[in-house]
This record gives C-alpha cells, structure tokens and sequence, in this order.
C-alpha cells in the first residue's frame, strides 16, 4: 500500500510539473506565447546566454585593484557542481565579448579560452551551461523546439447507403479486394438500418487504412489504384455489389431473383 501511494505521489508530481513548465505546446499557444513576448521568445543564443548571466546577478568582491564584478551563476553547487574560484577577469572579458554579439546581433566569432591546466577554463564552460539549464526550466528563459507530428497511418472512411422494398429482410456486408499485393485494408462497419413506410433503408460505414511507410515506394505524383467489390445480401438472394469509392454508392436498390 505504501508503494502504491509513492508511485500515485511521483505521478501526481509530475503530471504537475508538465502542466507548470508548459513542456508540450500546441503550434496556435506557441504563437500566442511569442505574440506576447516576441524578444524573448526570437533571442540568438549570444543574447540567451547574456540574460542567462543577468538573470543570477553579480555582486562586488575584493580584488588586487580593488573591487570588481562577479557573477553569481559560477557559485551555483546546488546541482553538485563545482564554482568557481577567481577568474573574475575572465568573467567579465566573456560577458563583453558576449554583449559584443548580442548588440551586433551575430555571432561572428570564436571564444578561445586557453591556459595551464587548472586555470578553471572547464569549471567556466560547465557553470555556464549549469546555469542556462537552471534557467531554461524559468518562464523566462524557456526554450522551445518546433516537432512537426505527422500520422503514422493515412485513414479515410465514408459510408454505403442501400434500400430494399421488403421490409422484413435483414442486410450482411462483405468486401472483397480485386487484386493482389494491396497495400492498406478496406474495412466495414456495423450495418445500420430501419424501417421507413415499408421500405428498409441502411448503411454500411467503411474505412480504408494503410501504414504511411507502405506507400514509400511510390514516385511523386504517382497514382495507386486498388479496386474493392463490397456485397451487401439481404439472406434471400437479393445482393448490391458496389465500389466503395464509385459515384453514386450513397444510396442504392437491392436486387431480387425473379419468382
């Protein structure tokens, strides 16, 4: 019972987290979002990484020539990580070079940081990156990435009206592919039908479905024609033999034998 109650609290979480960070956005909330904050949401990564900078502050701190700027986000060790010792200079040399891009809006040049080992050049990189995820799970720093979702299979359905003039037979529908190798399968739905002034009037739905990667192999603007028979009887000999896609199957009058 407990690790019943666990699992339904992580559950809980994180169907609350997903609903907080907004993680799936439909095209027409994404638009709505960037309508709202348009520089926010178009920033290049120079300016991301700026405000990324911005957003954990700095603060003065003793230095050989006084007092100077540093930034917070090389502190940050709430994620197990390590700050940064020093290196201020640096600090402030990469938030210049990185204003420098941001106010010419492009980036067009290359970052070297180099040094004996144990000068903090990695410890900078991974506090940087530290801080732009930490940041990127903030409203305000929210990253979004455009996933076009297309079906995995391609459906179309339609439907074939029938009347029989006795109204006490009852009607079965049966299909039947003109041919081999088809792709795809024509399927049929529960007859429908009723009893209008004497006259029998039904239904039979279809739906004609076919996995998208099954029609790789046809060329633009090829065609693929596949032709199905679909039997409707009514148990007494009377039958409709139509194509589901044949013009004019929307209604039709079932035939008899001859007494």
């Amino acid at each position: 019972m407990e690790a019943k109650r666990f699992l339904q609290t992580i559950g809980a979480e994180v169907s609350n987290d997903f609903v907080k960070n907004r993680s799936i956005l439909s095209f027409e909330e994404y638009l709505g979002l960037f309508l709202q904050s348009p520089v926010q949401q178009s920033r290049n990564a120079a300016q991301y990484l700026r405000d990324a900078m911005d957003h954990f502050g700095t603060e003065q701190v003793p230095h050989p020539t006084g007092k100077i700027r540093r930034f917070k986000l090389f502190d940050l060790t709430d994620d197990g990580g390590s700050r940064v010792a020093g290196q201020e200079e640096v600090q402030n040399a990469i938030y210049r070079v990185i204003g420098n891009f941001t106010r010419a809006g492009r980036i067009n040049k290359v970052i070297l940081l180099h040094g004996p080992n144990g000068s903090a050049k990695s410890t900078l990189i991974h506090a940087l990156k530290r801080a732009m995820e930490q940041y990127s799970k903030l409203p305000n720093g929210a990253l979004y990435r455009m996933n076009w979702v297309f079906p995995s299979e391609k459906l179309i359905k339609g439907s074939i009206g029938f009347a029989d003039i006795i109204p006490t037979d009852t009607h079965t529908a049966s299909v039947v592919a003109q041919g081999t190798g088809y792709v795809g399968a024509l399927t049929l739905g529960a007859v429908s039908e009723s009893n209008i002034t004497g006259i029998v009037k039904g239904s039979v739905p279809w739906s004609f479905s076919v996995p998208d990667n099954a029609l790789d192999f046809l060329s633009a603007g090829q065609v693929l024609t596949q032709s199905y028979n679909v039997t409707i009887a009514d148990g007494h000999g009377g039958t409709l033999v139509t194509d589901p896609q044949a013009p004019n199957t929307n209604q039709a009058l079932l035939t008899h034998p001859q007494a």
